[in-house]
């Protein structure tokens, strides 16, 4: 009942956030402050809205093709990697290589290599938040 009061209460808060976007993604962090310095860097965000509950803090960011949502339960538990649970999120934009150099100069972490897509006719690139979670990037050359 408790995942269920969560879940609703953070859909009104990011519910008309995210209409406005292309993509969105949620993820759980251990250290809400590191991770909204780090996905407000990397996604180029802003914080456009906040929700704490005593089980709970929630952060809503939002970058020109991305909305953010960050979620750290109290007490913090351990690296979301290291469960069942979402293996990846991912997001298309439109320019990677502007991307990939720009996080390059910031000192994002990379996960393998850049990889083309045959199927989808995209390359692809996987980066790591602070938290070790997995992002996946699409672009066009």
């Amino acid at each position: 009942m408790r995942l269920l009061s969560l879940v609703a209460a953070l859909w009104l808060i990011a519910g008309p956030v995210l209409a406005q976007a292309r993509t969105f993604i949620a993820v759980e962090v251990t250290d809400i402050a590191a991770a909204e310095t780090w996905y407000a860097r990397t996604f180029d965000a802003r914080q456009v809205n906040t929700f704490s509950r005593p089980t709970f803090e929630q952060r809503i960011l939002r970058g020109e093709d991305v909305i953010i949502e960050l979620v750290q339960r109290l007490p913090a538990r351990p690296s979301p990697g290291e469960g069942a649970g979402i293996m990846k999120a991912g997001l298309v934009v439109d320019d990677l290589d502007a991307r990939v150099a720009r996080w390059t100069e910031q000192g994002v972490t990379f996960f393998g290599r850049r990889i083309h897509d045959d199927a989808l006719d995209l390359d692809a690139i996987l980066i790591t938040d602070p938290d070790g979670n997995l992002i996946q990037i699409f672009g066009r050359k």
